[in-house]
């Protein structure tokens, strides 16, 4: 596998390898984040159709973190 080149690639790479998380910053990033297993992420509400999607699919199968109410 390459090396990371993106911001979200870098996240998700920082997540599976168990090293430095680096801070989500955009929604897309945190929605990413929780799905990948950081537990430390409260999802803030989608305001795109794509973070609706990332959202909807954090409620119905992601890994950890808390919901924002």
């Amino acid at each position: 596998m390459s090396d990371p080149i993106t911001r979200q690639e870098q996240l998700l790479s920082s997540i599976a390898t168990g090293g430095d998380i680096i801070s989500p910053v955009t929604r897309e990033e945190m929605y990413l984040s929780y799905m990948a297993g950081d537990t430390s992420v409260v999802l803030p509400k989608p305001v795109t159709r794509k973070e609706q999607f990332l959202y909807q699919a954090c409620l119905n199968g992601g890994s950890g973190g808390v919901v924002a109410p």
